[in-house]
């Protein structure tokens, strides 16, 4: 059956498939880090906490929490998810664990809620997916190219030179 793999994962992201598994309870003893204003527009302006040049831990996980939460695993919300900051603040001290993993559990949990999402769908509503779809159109643009040229309308296409 053709799906989404682990392997798939690392291939298209560079991210090992290996390593261990992501520990939430284990927090930080040394950075130790709250937000309370977690819209985009504010959240990094909050945690500013130096003018230099050199970037600080709390500004780094700061960064690290943000890429998560909106770019990595696609949060729902529009703020910072605050759930990430264990894993920013793992990934900042040089944890080990596997990203891959938790990407494509989360990938699998979002389709899952997707198509229940769809069958529940009323006429004239909208419908918010959310989560890693970014992987999920990678991955089918990349298992089936060859056959892109059967969904792309012709006059789409035309002009392009390859």
């Amino acid at each position: 059956m053709l799906t989404v793999t682990l392997f798939g994962v690392a291939a298209i992201t560079g991210l090992r498939p290996t390593g261990e598994t992501f520990n939430p309870n284990l927090v930080s003893e040394t950075n130790h880090f709250n937000f309370t204003h977690a819209s985009y527009a504010t959240y990094f302006l909050d945690h500013k906490k130096t003018d230099s040049e050199e970037v600080s831990d709390i500004e780094h996980i700061t960064f690290i929490t943000l890429w998560l939460s909106h770019y990595v695993f696609c949060s729902s919300s529009l703020k910072v998810a605050n759930k990430f900051v264990v894993m920013a603040t793992q990934l900042h001290e040089g944890h080990n664990f596997c990203v891959s993993r938790l990407i494509l559990g989360s990938l699998y949990e979002s389709l899952g809620h997707g198509s229940h999402a769809m069958q529940k769908l009323e006429p004239g509503k909208g419908l918010i997916i959310f989560g890693p779809l970014w992987f999920f159109q990678l991955w089918l643009t990349i298992t089936f190219e060859s056959k892109l040229h059967l969904f792309i309308p012709k006059d789409y296409t035309e002009g392009v030179h390859r």
